[in-house]
C-alpha cells in the first residue's frame, strides 16, 4: 500500500505531493492532533509506534519516542501543556493519567504528570477529554461533551464553568492565539 499525504504552502496555490509516507493517518484511526515544537502530531493505532509527527520546516514524518515499557501504546488523546507534548491515557471507570514530554524528542523525559480518579468526576462518566491547563494548574476538561469543568487536582475540586450560549451538546479544541505572523 502506497501511503501519500499533500501539502499546500500559503502563496503557491497548489498542493505538492510526498510519497511514500511510513504511516497512514486517516480519520478512522487518528485519536488527536497537537501541535508542538514545529511539528504536528497524531496518536494513531500503530503497533510499536502510537505517535507520529510531521515536521512543517522539513516536511518529514517521524516516529516521537515514547515512554518506556510501552506506557504510551494506549494513547487516547494527544495536546500541548506548557508547551510539552502531552499524551491522555484513559484507563475506564478508573482514571485518567496524563504524561508530558519534558524535553521534546527524549524518551526518558516523559513523565507521568497527573493521575485524575474518574470516580471524581461523577458516576455517569463516559468520555472525558481533557483541553489544557487553566491558571494554578487546574485542567480545563469536557465531559461526555455537555460539560465544561475545571478540575484542580491538588484539592480534586471539580468546579462546572457556565458559559452563557453554550449548547447542550459541543465538542471543544483549544486554541491559543499568536500575533505571530504565518509568514514570518
Amino acid at each position: 500500500m502506497v501511503v501519500e499525504a499533500y501539502v499546500n504552502t500559503l502563496g503557491q496555490g497548489y498542493w505538492r505531493c510526498i510519497k511514500d509516507v511510513p504511516y497512514v493517518i486517516h480519520t478512522t484511526n487518528v485519536k488527536s492532533e497537537a501541535f508542538v515544537n514545529g511539528a504536528f502530531h497524531w496518536a494513531i493505532d500503530f503497533p510499536g509506534c502510537p505517535i507520529v509527527s510531521f515536521d512543517i520546516s522539513d516536511e518529514v514524518f517521524r516516529a516521537v519516542p515514547c515512554a518506556q515499557l510501552g506506557v504510551l501504546e494506549m494513547t487516547d488523546s494527544l495536546l500541548v501543556l506548557g508547551g510539552c507534548l502531552a499524551a491522555v491515557k484513559t484507563s475506564f471507570p478508573l482514571q485518567i493519567e496524563i504524561w508530558v514530554m519534558k524535553v521534546y524528542g527524549f524518551q526518558e523525559s516523559w513523565t507521568k504528570n497527573l493521575i485524575v480518579n474518574l470516580y471524581e468526576l461523577g458516576r455517569n462518566v463516559v468520555g472525558v477529554k481533557v483541553l489544557s491547563y487553566l491558571k494554578d494548574d487546574e485542567l480545563l476538561l469536557v465531559v461526555n461533551n455537555h460539560s465544561l469543568l475545571s478540575y484542580n487536582p491538588q484539592t480534586t475540586r471539580l468546579r462546572k464553568l457556565n458559559i452563557v450560549g453554550l449548547p447542550s451538546w459541543f465538542e471543544a479544541i483549544a486554541y491559543v492565539g499568536s500575533l505571530v505572523s504565518p509568514s514570518a
